[in-house]
């Protein structure tokens, strides 16, 4: 078996040393998947090991079907090589509480915006943080390592938010520190392991992350994502036929009434609200009429059978709005 790089393996030892628990999260791309490899390798090289490491998949029922099916078989076989050597490693699936049927269609939310980024927090963070507080009872401060795929190549905020400590970034949301192995890695880095090491879990191998990142490096995302201006992703699935053109558009009609509706004509389908100090007026949550006529349409995109594996994950979210379709 290949050996851990010495530098991401000295990042693994000093998490192990001083924390009892680890979490890495695990969103399915390349950089996460990478790096719950090494991280699972550091396990089966090391003597010493944390007491519990946890690897959470946050499965927002919004990603590509190819990155989301990959993750769920990931997590399987993480669970059954961590059986067959004794590793003191779970791996699980989250989903949010409230999804995108609830909090938009049900709760009225406006598209997420960087002052507003309800999506992280409400599909990502609680989920995960959650998870960790069944599984790992209450820890103290200093116990739990908080492992991610961050690099610094990879936007351009993360490394100004980087500590003097090359692999911590920070205090972590989640109530732990967070360490960053892969930090200094560039994208050829990420590609070179990928194309010459199987990974540790062995079945599913690399292939399905290779054809739907084509070797570039593609910020995969959800599909109703309203915080970036040009969506890549997407388009580029569907231009490369690993998903459904027509798919998509449809998909991007529906984003683009709700953007529509949240910030071209706030006045018409959002209610007025008033500041409470300087009393100017200000938009809140979608009214009952915008959020009934999303609803509708999203419920016209579940029943196009070229959408099935897309919004099959939303389903049964989806049969809680049949007053609000109608």
């Amino acid at each position: 078996m290949a050996r851990v790089p010495s530098a991401v393996y000295r990042v693994f030892e000093v998490a192990s040393k001083g924390h009892r628990f680890w979490s890495i999260g695990f969103s399915g791309g390349k950089d996460s998947s990478v790096v719950v490899d090494l991280a699972l390798r550091y396990l089966l090289e090391a003597r010493n090991h944390p007491d519990k490491v946890i690897i959470v998949y946050a499965d927002t029922l919004l990603d590509p079907p190819p990155i989301r099916y990959y993750a769920l078989q990931v997590i399987n076989s993480i669970n059954r090589l961590a059986e067959k050597h004794g590793l003191p490693v779970e791996a699980v699936v989250v989903e949010p509480r409230e999804s995108l049927v609830e909090m938009v269609l049900v709760k009225g939310y406006p598209a997420p915006s960087p002052h507003f980024r309800w999506c992280t927090d409400r599909w990502k963070i609680r989920p995960v943080r959650e998870a960790l507080q069944r599984m790992l009872g209450r820890w103290t401060s200093g116990e739990l390592a908080v492992i991610s795929g961050v690099r610094d190549g990879e936007a351009p905020h993360r490394r100004r938010r980087a500590s003097q400590d090359p692999w911590i970034i920070r205090r972590d949301s989640l109530g732990g520190v967070s360490y960053a192995p892969l930090q200094n890695w560039r994208t050829h880095d990420v590609w070179n392991w990928i194309l010459s090491h199987k990974p540790v879990w062995q079945d599913p191998d690399w292939k399905q992350l290779r054809r739907v990142y084509g070797g570039g490096n593609l910020r995969i995302g959800c599909w109703v994502c309203t915080l970036i201006t040009r969506e890549k992703c997407w388009k580029q699935l569907a231009q490369r036929g690993i998903i459904d053109r027509q798919a998509y558009n449809s998909l991007m009609r529906w984003k683009q009434l709700y953007i529509h509706m949240c910030r071209i004509e706030p006045e018409k389908w959002r209610e007025k609200k008033k500041h409470n100090r300087r009393l100017k007026y200000h938009y809140g949550k979608l009214t009952a009429e915008a959020r009934r006529i999303l609803a509708h349409e999203l419920k016209k995109l579940a029943e196009n059978p070229t959408l099935h594996n897309i919004l099959e994950p939303l389903t049964k979210r989806l049969a809680k709005i049949q007053e609000i379709a109608k």
